[in-house]
């Protein structure tokens, strides 16, 4: 049965049906112009020696995170490491080990050897999660966390009440500890990254930071021991069991790049979306992270796509693919063949064609209950093919923030006028990027906060800054993400082999994804809900069926059944892109491990093929292996920005290390090796 609406225009939160019909423009969609529209250009390329680096990590925090943390953990020390401490090369370049320190002074190397990069001696470190909330849904996320994506939602952890995490609002993290599985929680706050800035900042007292300022807001941490731990903590601290409908990107360009961040969102009197207010705690806290001269990282963990909805898309009513009460509309027919195709729209207007007849929408123009199109945490997942419209944000948004002087704020985005009229996503650069500006506006000096994040501001103070020196060379955006290992053939010994050409990016993405030209696709990286038995464009391109053993495939174990069958309505999922051996197996009857659990807690309830892969294929209620999805909008990102992106796997090749601890392949040592290869170029003299 279908849900039937009722509409309070006079309330400010959503009510608890929403209506079916989208009132918005046959487009539809924030994929429209894109990016640069008043003719602004790049920041500049030209190489800068960059000494100081503001490290940002946006780390997934949904259920299924936590044995990616883990990795993420042990790879913290050894990415510190090799910055602060950078190898000595011999006469031919070779690494013979790490430098050290004389005294004040870091980065010696025995005689006849020279330094790989001078030592990194003052860094920030710090943490965005992927959760941002219920975004005006409906407040029910079908993620794993387990139901709410309300700030004020709670989890069950060892018989303990514990906090969500679910709206962390892009702000630093200073949790600390690790998720918990019996007693108490474990959290905390480090000493070290106190509010309200919430970072760390590395200032050894060596002799090149003499008669320099410290970090300002926060103490300086000189101990590399003391930065390792402290790391790790906050790590350890993002927790997995956050919203489930994950912001990867938003959440950093938010931080970072949004010139005006809202400080919370509401209805209008006609139902449509609008942000109120601006974010001081943002701003204070990217005024004093972020400084103009810096090399700029931003290291980005998920296993699954970007999930983020625009909820100003659609003319406002983007929101509504946030809640269950709401039916999305299904996509014409020409979307089936080509979602790019000027006549693919939503079956709910009845679009009239050129000739006079009207797409065949059969049955009802909404989408089925059990249609993967349906669940709520699957509907980011080929949006303009499913629905003939796609509310989230055009990708070019998030490559403009990273390499333009000029980025637009939340009217160049929507210009007014144009939110209530169907409009598309404008994207007109009308601000100076905070990323490439001279200064920063400081909340506790430049404005006045009302005491409660939220403040009446002039636009003209966040949006004209003084443009800065920092050239896009000096960004760096790394993925450790849903793809197979096996399609970026990483070499510790070959930067050169290392490198993914165009053909491997053919492999990974398929030939145009903006395009929706998936030619030459590793089926692997196919989202789809049903088993990936070839792809459309080649037959013969065949994983291992559901019927096959667990580890028929040694990417992917096997593929499996979701949505099909008797038990559709508890299985709706996506086929992976990798899985990897947990280090202990999960029992998934265990209560404390419920929110983390990819299996059945009901062993005899699932036939054959419907058990996952990561699952034991005898006691279908202990979990063997964890999963990631294909991050295909993270990936697509690294793409684009050439050699300013990097692309690693979030599925390790090794997960045990060897006996001397030097394995290359273990955990998340490639990303580490290949973000370091990358930026050392900006380190250089």
């Amino acid at each position: 049965m279908k849900r039937s609406i009722a509409v309070v225009l006079s309330s400010l939160t959503l009510a608890a049906c929403a209506p079916k019909i989208l009132d918005l423009a046959s487009d539809g969609g924030s994929g429209g112009s894109g990016t640069r529209t008043d003719g602004s250009t790049p920041a500049s390329m030209a190489h800068v020696q960059a000494q100081k680096i503001d490290l940002l990590f946006m780390i997934d925090n949904s259920a299924s995170m936590g044995d990616k943390q883990v990795y993420l953990q042990a790879a913290i020390p050894e990415l510190i490491d090799r910055l602060v401490r950078p190898s000595c090369l011999d006469a031919s370049g070779n690494p013979q080990g790490p430098s050290t320190v004389n005294g004040t002074t870091d980065g010696v190397c025995p005689s006849g050897q020279t330094v790989e990069f001078p030592p990194v001696h003052d860094m920030h470190l710090g943490i965005v999660s992927s959760s941002l909330g219920p975004r005006l849904g409906d407040q029910t996320s079908a993620g794993a966390s387990g139901g709410a994506c309300l700030s004020t939602a709670t989890v069950m952890i060892g018989g303990q009440s514990v906090p969500a995490n679910n709206d962390d609002q892009a702000h630093l993290l200073d949790r600390t500890g690790n998720t918990p599985t019996t007693g108490n929680p474990v959290t905390g706050t480090s000493t070290d990254a106190p509010a309200p800035d919430d970072f760390l900042a590395w200032f050894p007292t060596v002799s090149e930071n003499a008669g320099k300022a410290g970090p300002a807001g926060v103490p300086a941490v000189t101990s590399e021991t003391q930065l390792d731990s402290d790391f790790s903590d906050l790590v350890g601290g993002v927790q997995s069991f956050g919203c489930g409908i994950e912001s990867q990107l938003e959440s950093w360009y938010r931080f970072l790049i949004q010139p005006d961040p809202y400080a919370s969102l509401s209805l209008d009197q006609n139902m449509h979306a609008q942000w109120v207010g601006v974010d001081t705690a943002i701003l204070q806290q990217r005024h004093d992270f972020l400084r103009p001269d810096s090399l700029v990282v931003i290291i980005d963990l998920t296993d699954e796509n970007d999930s983020e909805i625009d909820v100003r898309a659609v003319g406002g009513q983007g929101y509504l693919f946030m809640s269950t009460a709401f039916d999305p509309p299904r996509g014409t027919s020409a979307c089936d063949s080509n979602p790019g195709a000027s006549d693919c729209t939503t079956c709910a207007h009845g679009v009239a064609y050129p000739d006079g007849g009207v797409d065949p929408c059969t049955g009802d123009p909404y989408q089925d209950k059990y249609d993967w199109g349906y669940d709520l945490n699957l509907r980011h997942v080929h949006m303009k093919a499913k629905y003939g419209l796609d509310p989230q944000f055009p990708i070019n948004r998030y490559l403009n923030g990273l390499t333009s002087a000029t980025v637009p704020d939340r009217n160049g985005e929507y210009p007014p006028g144009v939110e209530g009229d169907g409009g598309s996503y404008a994207g007109v650069n009308d601000c100076t990027n905070p990323l490439f500006a001279a200064s920063l506006p400081d909340p506790a000096s430049d404005f006045a906060p009302d005491g409660s994040n939220v403040t009446t501001i002039d636009p003209t103070t966040l949006c004209k800054l003084t443009p800065g020196g920092r050239p896009a060379s000096n960004v760096f955006y790394a993925v450790i993400g849903g793809v197979p290992h096996q399609l970026l053939h990483y070499d510790p010994n070959s930067a050169a082999n290392s490198q993914l050409t165009q053909a491997d990016w053919v492999k990974i993405l398929g030939n145009d994804p903006e395009n929706y030209d998936y030619t030459g696709i590793d089926p692997h990286m196919v989202e789809s809900q049903t088993p990936r038995n070839g792809t459309p464009l080649d037959p013969s391109n065949v994983l291992a069926p559901p019927t096959a053993a667990n580890t028929a495939d040694p990417i992917n174990g096997r593929e499996w059944i979701t949505n099909e069958g008797a038990h559709a309505d508890l299985n709706v999922d996506l086929e992976y892109a990798c899985i990897f051996p947990l280090a202990t197996p999960r029992d998934c009857t265990n209560a404390d491990n419920s929110l983390a659990c990819d299996c059945s807690t009901m062993p005899g309830v699932l036939d054959g093929g419907e058990v996952s892969p990561v699952c034991d294929p005898v006691t279908v209620t202990q979990q063997d292996y964890a999963k990631a999805y294909p991050t295909v909008r993270e990936l697509l990102l690294a793409k684009k920005l050439g050699t300013q992106g990097i692309a690693s796997s979030i599925c390790p090749t090794d997960i045990v290390d060897n006996a001397s601890g030097t394995d290359a392949l273990y955990g998340y040592r490639p990303a580490v090796d290949m973000i370091v290869r990358q930026v050392k170029s900006s380190l250089l003299p």
